[in-house]
């Protein structure tokens, strides 16, 4: 799919095998490491980066309003890569994750406390790269500045967005309820920000206005929520049992709060209270579905809200920048 995208632009096309060498290279050092072992995890943690367009989004918003697509080649590899397998990997620790598309995490492989270091070790090879590249580019002081704090941003927005998931987790598995309002407040830090921030250093690289960034990293914002809670709806129909053990995935607590006082939340409440295996999936899933359904309409309002932040851009090249955000919408979705 993502190949499929990559080749209608030639530039983007060229980026992103620029990109790929560039994680190779980052590889290969691992691996000619004294004691190569030691850095296996962290090799993993990379290679198992499974959404490939998320490391094209600063090249996709750069190439839009900029000329020189080489020079963003650095935030790529920095957000597209390193730190989204940084992110991943704590987050499948967070979560409990034993497998992801149907392939062993980070966690299962190594353990936790090897996941969590790979994780430490990528989020300091990003910072460090960053501002190495950045400088061997010639980038000027205040440019190099402003993605610094992009990076230190991202870095804070989804470390709050994981603490806060904590927290929600533990009310609910306490017995409370957690609002939908909330969730997505929660997955605009911890999912969300994996989308606008990535998009906004590459128009900030680009020189784009202060007022159009803001357009663009809305419409990150809006486009990070609508797949975040796909991805938790795909999570549920795959296996309901695991949407069950407390977590505040939106699945879960929309239908908790759909089904305050009935029999059907004393059913899940006796569920997430016992972590139990043997469970009925079938009444599960039934009782899920309502939810589900709304949760598909407040999925497609988000991927609304953002096709409607890309109307408000204006300018010459920005009608171009129109169409190749919807295509990045499609792709998304």
């Amino acid at each position: 799919m993502i190949s499929n995208y990559v080749s209608k632009n030639e530039n983007l096309a060229q980026y992103y095998k620029l990109v790929q060498v560039a994680c190779e290279q980052i590889q290969s050092e691992y691996r000619n490491n004294i004691i190569p072992e030691i850095y296996a995890p962290v090799m993993f943690s990379l290679e198992i980066v499974d959404r490939p367009e998320i490391s094209l989004l600063p090249f996709i918003s750069y190439s839009l309003f900029g000329d020189n697509l080489e020079s963003v080649v650095p935030q790529g590899v920095v957000y597209g890569k390193l730190l989204w397998g940084a992110g991943r990997t704590v987050d499948d620790v967070l979560d409990r994750d034993t497998h992801k598309n149907g392939s062993p995490t980070t966690l299962t492989k190594y353990g936790p406390n090897a996941a969590i270091l790979s994780s430490l070790e990528l989020t300091s090879r990003a910072a460090s790269y960053l501002i190495e590249t950045s400088r061997s580019l010639d980038f000027e002081a205040h440019k190099i500045d402003r993605l610094v704090n992009l990076l230190t941003d991202h870095i804070r927005e989804t470390t709050y967005g994981e603490l806060n998931a904590i927290v929600l987790d533990k009310r609910i598995s306490d017995g409370g309820y957690v609002s939908e309002d909330e969730v997505v407040e929660m997955l605009g830090y911890k999912v969300a920000s994996w989308f606008y921030n990535p998009l906004a250093s590459g128009c900030l690289i680009a020189g784009v206005t202060e007022k159009d960034r803001e357009i663009i990293k809305e419409f990150g914002m809006h486009l990070g929520i609508a797949y975040a809670i796909f991805n938790d709806i795909k999570d549920a129909l795959r296996d309901f049992h695991d949407i069950m053990i407390g977590r505040a995935n939106i699945v879960l607590t929309t239908t908790l709060n759909m089904t305050k006082g009935t029999s059907d939340e004393t059913f899940l409440r006796r569920i997430i209270k016992n972590k139990s295996s043997n469970i009925d999936l079938e009444r599960v899933r039934k009782i899920s579905e309502v939810a589900i359904k709304r949760l598909r309409g407040v999925m497609e309002r988000r991927f609304s809200l953002a096709e409607n932040q890309i109307s408000d851009l204006g300018g010459v090249r920005y009608p171009l920048a129109r169409k190749e955000m919807q295509d990045l919408l499609s792709l998304i979705k």
